[in-house]
């Protein structure tokens, strides 16, 4: 796995964590952040689709985990510390000769470091395995999106280690879900379950007998990308229907119209007819697909209000807003300007 190759990055992945940090010091005063990357990560922050290679994304992204980790822990060391820390742990949990063993060395990892690690703890249920995580006692309000970074890193962690992904089950965060989701997640192809009382990587129980296939020799030139590429695992072995639903989340901050399959086709370079066949292999098709990614979508332009409903159909690929009101209502059986006031309302007693 070459380090950190010419590959583009969907900048909306940055933008939960950035939204996070607005609300608290920003990454003003930051030394590792230029004046140009604030003015970057300013306009990702507002919806700008930017392109990013993945050398100037993992930065980007390392820079947000670890400011949003030190807005509500001061203790921690700095970035240079943190990095051996790292490396440390990764250098550690290698040496685990089953993803069940690897489990158990970072927990053990976690506990030494005390107040400047992770609660970390796991278990079965029948056929599932479970990878609870706990910011605490190191991160004492963690964001949504700092929880599900961290959750992220470790299911590249454990996929990375045994060469092949991990069967997930379901996610369950144990946080309000952010507005929009966190499309990082999206990407793992399972339910992701909000509100949960823990966070935690839900997975096939057989996975914990799977050969650790990577040694400390792979590690080298591979710390960040393992660290800080959300889509270091998923890349290329994410199922069809997560990777279109990413897409077109993506696409959806775009002042166009959201795809068809034919476009989609042609985005992922592959025939219209692979594309219908890769997606009926997983139960569903590009238009059932389409149509979640428009709910979704549509719900968050309501919320923010800044868009009429002609300009919302238009962005959702309706012909009108007649059809637009008419699969509103089949989605959550209100209408849409219902749907806003409710959302304006609730923002008034926040």
């Amino acid at each position: 796995m070459k380090s950190l190759e010419t590959v583009m990055m969907p900048s909306n992945l940055l933008v939960p964590m950035l939204n996070d940090l607005m609300t608290k010091d920003g990454l003003t005063g930051r030394p590792e952040v230029s004046r140009n990357d604030i003015a970057r990560l300013h306009a990702v922050s507002r919806g700008e689709v930017i392109a990013l290679e993945r050398a100037e994304f993992v930065r980007y992204y390392s820079v947000c985990t670890r400011s949003l980790e030190q807005s509500e822990c001061h203790h921690i060391s700095s970035s240079a510390n943190r990095q051996k820390a790292l490396e440390a742990f990764l250098s550690y949990i290698v040496t685990a000769e089953t993803l069940e063993d690897a489990c158990q060395l970072a927990k053990d990892f976690n506990d030494l470091l005390q107040e400047r690690g992770y609660s970390i703890a796991t278990g079965t249920s029948g056929k599932k395995a479970f990878f609870c995580l706990d910011l605490q006692p190191m991160v004492a309000h963690a964001t949504p999106s700092l929880i599900s970074a961290t959750l992220l890193f470790y299911y590249n962690i454990l996929s990375w280690l045994t060469a092949s992904p991990l069967d997930l089950v379901a996610v369950d965060l144990a946080c309000p879900q952010p507005s929009g989701g966190d499309p990082s997640l999206t990407t793992l192809g399972v339910t992701v379950h909000y509100h949960e009382p823990v966070t935690r990587l839900v997975f096939d129980a057989s996975n914990l007998a799977r050969k650790v296939q990577r040694s400390h020799r792979d590690l080298a030139g591979n710390i960040d990308l393992i660290a800080y590429d959300p889509l270091v695992f998923a890349r290329g072995l994410t199922p069809m229907s997560a990777r279109v639903r990413s897409w077109l989340s993506e696409c959806g901050l775009k002042e166009t119209l959201l795809p068809d399959s034919a476009g989609a086709a042609r985005h992922f370079d592959i025939s219209l007819s692979t594309l219908s066949r890769r997606l009926r292999q997983e139960h569903t098709s590009f238009l059932a697909v389409k149509a979640e990614c428009q709910q979704e979508l549509a719900r968050v332009m309501l919320r923010e209000g800044t868009l009429g409903m002609v300009e919302i159909a238009r962005r959702l690929g309706f012909a009108d807003v007649r059809s637009f009101r008419r699969a509103f209502i089949k989605w959550t059986g209100i209408l849409p300007s219902e749907f806003r006031e409710n959302s304006l309302r609730a923002k008034k007693k926040e």
